[in-house]
């Protein structure tokens, strides 16, 4: 049956300590019915390997990569498996060296699990009192129902659920903001009429009662593929950048991101979104969702025009969607029937790596230039774009840029600062080491995300005010160098959260360091990385809340512990030396000092001793 924890239970045995460390390799992929199985092995493949994928690459060649690749203490998983002639056509790429690896694979099939092997485990389904404990946890965040008037519908409710964890779920989600009985009673009604059908029934019930403004950040999630772990910032990012997260206007006005923070925590509560791992604030960093969850964003997506899906497996319609999220290479796409028309394409995403000469094709480009001039986001993964980034300055509406080149070293050009309504640009994976002086005309870049290289341009003639970003909120990460730190206390960056700096080999520690004594001016940064810096500053902005050391040199780290002792909201410290092999013999905790910290994370540091002073670290 779906939804009983199949995969859940499956991906709770891969993360245990005990398994990681136990085998030497560890990949899992999900099947499902619509596989294409040489994407099943590359997908296995890409999980604990660099592959460089060859479009003239033949099914026989990818099994022989996996064999050769395999010979080492391996667990597999194969998630969600339908068909005994999957089976056939790749066992023979495991080998069985007698080391002790193992398979590990599931399925709603019992004919599959005996086909494959005789020893398999059926999950079953929740006892009542289990179920009933899981209900009022997703309700009330407790055991049991505090009021009594209430709990012989909910009980009906977990009875007719009959034990499948999904389906307990997303009843308990449609209850979260009821508390009187005739509304509860409603709901028993109506879920005892759909979970006689299917599971499905109650999640299209579920989407059905979700408020307005949530649908479309739910249907969102459809972009990504089967299983895909969803980096919650990027996917908060494209939200606002499409419009979806609105703030109202009240006497306290919210930012964007912490509505958007709101509507993805009512989306996990209604048990359609699922944590997959969290920050160690204590914050959602990853989530996923359930296949059957996902496959109802897919269909509800597609009756209205919302999103489509293109995969090598299916047929694209002739829909003109709003969204379109490729899971095949792009050149497949150009290839297909369904390649043109894209008067209404808002957005485009890209899942797949694609052949890095095949974006030198002229053809290609001017195909790609002419039907998605529209759009307002753009996620080009993990590909090769630098050919498609140099084109991009007719695409005025762009609010969104996510993209990655593998060039030494690359100049962003001049068009970028023509993109007047760029939100996000994700230049992670570039290595850029300049950006053009016309950034400052960027006045709605809020999060701009870069790999450390950049020295910031000279500030351009003009007004005082042309000079200023007020929106930028995330700057991580530039180059720690003189000219950067000068326009930081400048104030060019007023309202920034989140800052990165880091020392490469053309920074200059020794005019730097007298720049850094002045960054408590920067009164609203709340998150604060220092990757190589080689001397603290006296004292650090006052309203920092979260602080990262990265490669810290040894003879350093007592200057910052003293530095940081009394930052009165500081709650999360990760600490990591320059170099692992030395040692450190006392790393002391001020008394009196860190009296907010919540989280102490020391990577590669070998200390003879902690000390801590009365009162440290309350």
């Amino acid at each position: 049956m779906a939804g009983l924890g199949k995969t859940t239970f499956a991906r709770e045995i891969c993360k245990s300590y005990q398994v990681e460390k136990h085998f030497e390799i560890t990949a899992k992929a999900r099947v499902s019915k619509d596989h294409n199985t040489a994407d099943v092995l590359l997908a296995l493949l890409r999980s604990f390997k660099s592959i460089t994928e060859n479009k003239s690459m033949s099914f026989q060649e990818v099994k022989t990569m996996m064999h050769e690749s395999l010979m080492n203490k391996y667990l597999i998983v194969l998630d969600d498996i339908w068909e005994k002639q999957f089976w056939d056509e790749i066992r023979d790429c495991f080998p069985n060296e007698n080391n002790g690896s193992r398979i590990l694979i599931t399925s709603r099939n019992k004919d599959v699990a005996s086909f494959i092997n005789h020893d398999s485990y059926e999950l079953q389904p929740l006892e009542e009192e289990d179920s009933w404990k899981l209900f009022c946890k997703k309700v009330f965040r407790e055991e049991t129902c505090p009021d009594p008037l209430l709990e012989p519908h909910g009980r009906r409710i977990v009875q007719d659920c009959k034990g499948v964890p999904l389906s307990i779920i997303i009843s308990a989600g449609l209850l979260l903001d009821k508390r009187s009985p005739g509304q509860w009673s409603e709901i028993a009604d109506n879920i005892n009429r759909f979970l006689k059908t299917h599971v499905k029934d109650i999640l299209k019930f579920s989407y059905n009662n979700l408020p307005d403004e949530l649908k479309p950040c739910f249907l969102y999630l459809g972009i990504y593929p089967d299983d895909y772990e969803i980096p919650v910032r990027q996917l908060i990012h494209l939200w606002i950048a499409e419009g979806f997260i609105q703030v109202k206007q009240t006497e306290t006005v919210p930012t964007a991101e912490v509505v958007a923070d709101k509507y993805l925590c009512e989306l996990i509560d209604r048990g359609l979104i699922q944590v997959a791992s969290k920050r160690i604030d204590g914050g959602v960093k990853t989530c996923r969702i359930h296949d059957l969850v996902r496959d109802l964003c897919v269909s509800e997506s597609r009756e209205c025009k919302f999103l489509e899906i293109f995969q090598d497996v299916n047929t694209m319609s002739k829909s003109k969607p709003r969204r379109l999220s490729l899971h095949c290479r792009t050149e497949a796409y150009n290839s297909s029937n369904s390649c043109d028309d894209h008067p209404s394409t808002r957005s485009l995403f890209c899942f797949r790596n694609g052949d890095c000469n095949y974006f030198t094709d002229r053809d290609y480009l001017k195909w790609f230039l002419n039907e998605f001039k529209l759009v307002r986001a753009l996620d080009l993964g993990q590909r090769q774009s630098y050919f498609f980034v140099d084109k991009l300055h007719h695409f005025n509406l762009l609010r969104y840029l996510r993209a990655k080149t593998l060039m030494p070293s690359f100049t962003v050009p001049d068009f970028l600062c023509l993109l007047r309504n760029l939100v996000t640009f994700d230049a992670r994976g570039w290595r850029i080491d300049t950006l053009p002086s016309e950034i400052w005309k960027l006045k709605h870049l809020r999060n701009l995300y870069l790999e450390g290289f950049v020295i910031l341009p000279n500030l351009t003639k003009g007004a005082a005010d042309n000079k200023i970003m007020w929106n930028l909120q995330i700057l991580s990460v530039i180059t720690f160098h003189s000219k950067n730190l000068f326009l930081l206390i400048k104030e060019r960056f007023p309202n920034l959260k989140k800052l990165g700096l880091c020392r490469t080999v053309w920074s200059d520690p020794h005019k730097a360091s007298d720049f850094m004594q002045k960054l408590q001016s920067l009164t609203h940064l709340e998150r604060l990385k220092l990757i190589q810096i080689p001397k603290p500053p006296n004292a650090f902005p006052p309203n920092i809340t979260k602080m990262t050391l990265k490669k810290v040199y040894d003879w350093e780290i007592e200057n910052y512990m003293k530095a940081l002792a009394n930052l009165p909201y500081l709650r999360i410290l990760k600490l990591s030396m320059l170099y692992s092999n030395v040692k450190v013999r006392d790393l002391h905790f001020a008394a009196g000092g860190f009296q907010q910290l919540q989280v102490l994370v020391m990577g590669e540091l070998l200390n003879e001793f902690l000390t801590f002073g009365d009162d440290a670290i309350p």
